[in-house]
């Protein structure tokens, strides 16, 4: 029931006449600031806390959440406050680097052996050392979506290039493609129709996908013109977008909308085979695979219905099980933990990290730290980083059970 601070309702059961008064001075102190010093009652409508305010334990400790949010989205230094400064079994936060609050970070990438990128809505390019020092900036004028480190061998040797699947800054605009940055040059490449999602190399060749349906194949050619386009894979039928790809044991699975397409690649002899594509059977707005891993003989993959699922890749692909998310999911990634355990990290629409044990797909915990989480990096081995659109990166660090980290605090 949500009352005004005056108001007096009646409750009618089985002839039962009963009368429900809220005080005006509860009234009051429930919008303020997140309920008084105790903080709000249970299950009135007053008992979201404001973002201002950590409340304090409620006399049921059972229901007292055990972590504090505030504190896992880098905003609550109370060294008094009653819940837990703690994150989940197995992470901690080392870091949070803050961009700016209008600049939504929509991809990550590892630039060489030693430093990472972030790509933003607005255009710019942040380049970090091994130490978390912002060390460049740079505005394209287009949407960065997604980055990836390229580094062809070439007739003086390696080059280096960071390839940006870009889109115009206004949605009316042109310029779907790709950007390339490197060694002084900028090259923009222009060849879909729509945003470039997902970008891959295999094999010295950058793969791009894009809401279009299309893959695009590039590579190194020259000095005088570096990147050229070299073929495009398309499938009129199924694929009417693409969101994610993955290139495992000379297949590479596509991520689209309702399904996984595959093709089976052989570069060298410029040869790709369509295989077949995987229909999820969704009748009613088919969601976007927006995420595959891979593990043994197992595709994991993920959709922004909010589907955690695992295909086995001997048996046909038959699913071997699927979790459904509360949360509509944005991004996801495999990696390991300090103890060698694998896991999916999921990220999803409300914010949340979410971590899941590979072998079982059990929960092992979340952690608020975004508005929106847009992307994952795995990064150097030992940590990894999660992106939002609140323009803040967070640096994660796993956490063995007898409290030793994979790194030391950096300040």
């Amino acid at each position: 029931l949500y009352f005004n601070e005056t108001a007096t309702t009646e409750i009618y059961t089985r002839g039962i006449v009963g009368s429900v008064r809220c005080v005006q001075e509860t009234v009051k102190r429930g919008f303020k600031r997140g309920g008084g010093f105790r903080g709000p009652r249970q299950g009135y409508p007053f008992s979201r806390p404001g973002n201002d305010y950590q409340p304090r334990p409620y006399k049921d400790k059972s229901n007292m959440p055990k972590f504090c949010k505030a504190y896992q989205k880098g905003k609550c230094l109370d060294l008094s406050c009653s819940y837990l400064h703690q994150f989940p079994k197995g992470i901690d936060r080392l870091k949070v680097l803050n961009v700016t609050e209008d600049q939504e970070i929509l991809s990550l990438a590892t630039v060489g052996a030693s430093q990472f990128a972030a790509g933003t809505r607005a255009g710019y390019i942040y380049v970090w050392d091994n130490n978390f020092n912002l060390i460049s900036t740079q505005n394209i004028g287009l949407t960065c979506t997604d980055l990836i480190y390229y580094e062809p061998q070439t007739e003086i040797g390696p080059m280096a290039f960071l390839i940006c699947g870009v889109s115009p800054l206004q949605s009316t605009g042109q310029g779907y493609g790709i950007y390339v940055i490197g060694n002084g040059y900028s090259q923009a490449l222009f060849v879909n129709s729509k945003p470039v999602t997902c970008l891959k190399i295999i094999d010295g060749h950058i793969f791009t996908g894009s809401e279009d349906g299309t893959i695009a194949i590039f590579a190194y050619e020259s000095q005088a013109k570096p990147i050229v386009q070299k073929a495009v894979l398309q499938d009129a039928v199924k694929m009417n977008g693409i969101f994610s790809m993955l290139y495992e044991n000379n297949n590479l699975y596509v991520g689209c909308v309702g399904g996984i397409a595959a093709w089976n690649l052989n570069i060298q002899k410029n040869i790709c085979t369509y295989s077949g594509y995987l229909d999820f059977h969704e009748k009613d707005n088919p969601s976007n695979v927006i995420g595959l891993g891979i593990d043994n003989d197992n595709l994991f993959y993920t959709t922004t219905a909010g589907a955690v699922g695992c295909l086995t890749i001997s048996g046909h692909y038959a699913s071997c099980g699927t979790y459904y998310e509360k949360e509509n999911v944005t991004t996801m990634a495999i990696t390991t933990d300090l103890a060698g355990v694998k896991v999916i990290l999921v990220g999803t629409a409300k914010g949340n990290v979410k971590i899941y044990e590979l072998s079982s797909m059990g929960k092992r915990g979340y952690v608020e730290a975004h508005t929106v989480v847009t992307k994952f990096l795995v990064y150097d081995g030992k940590f990894f980083l999660s992106a939002g659109n609140d323009g803040t990166i967070h640096v994660w660090i796993w956490k063995a059970p007898d409290g030793a980290t994979s790194a030391a605090p950096i300040m």
